[in-house]
């Protein structure tokens, strides 16, 4: 819908610019008249769309250095190949297969 609105706009721009010459006008109203709806119309047109979504993986952040108590070792890092787990999606009420991407996971001594 944007872009069909910008090209109706460009088209109504061209059209503005021309009628001056082609009707003997020498004071360009109509030329003023769509480059100045073009200021008004254009930006929100532009800033119609909302930003994409993009979905990066969440990890917990690594333990402090003083994790434990009593000076117990800290636990070991593994990397944990990606799987994929069954979910039930109440919206649809269908279960999916979800794909969870590998990931570094702690484990304790």
């Amino acid at each position: 819908m944007k872009k069909i609105a910008v090209i109706l706009f460009i088209a109504w721009f061209a059209w503005a610019v021309a009628q001056p010459a082609e009707a003997g006008h020498g004071d360009g109203e109509a030329f003023l008249l769509g480059l100045g709806l073009g200021i008004l119309l254009v930006p929100p047109l532009l800033q119609a769309a909302p930003p994409p979504v993009v979905y990066e993986p969440q990890y917990p952040p690594p333990p402090a250095p003083e994790y434990g108590r009593y000076g117990r070792p800290l636990p070991e890092r593994a990397w944990v190949p990606g799987y994929w787990v069954k979910r039930w999606n109440g919206y649809y009420r269908v279960w999916e297969r979800i794909w969870v991407p590998g990931h570094g996971r702690y484990y304790h001594p």
